[in-house]
């Protein structure tokens, strides 16, 4: 059995917006769940859903096991 780990990362919030590429020591906070499930060895694939360009380009330029997902 294959097992997927998937990460949403919208760019809207009502309080504080773009908060998945706000850094926490210097890495966005998406930037912590992709380094946890791409190091983890439970996960088969690493699949990010996102509707921001920037967002996306992060995931596939700082992640190679990660495949990006355009969202509406």
């Amino acid at each position: 059995m294959k097992i997927l780990a998937f990460i949403p990362a919208r760019s809207g919030s009502e309080t504080v917006g773009m908060k998945n590429m706000l850094r926490l020591d210097g890495t966005p906070l998406v930037g912590w769940s992709l380094k946890a499930a791409c190091q983890s060895d439970v996960f088969d694939s690493v699949v990010v859903s996102t509707d921001h360009e920037a967002i996306k380009d992060y995931c596939e330029s700082n992640h190679t096991k990660v495949t990006v997902v355009e969202r509406p």
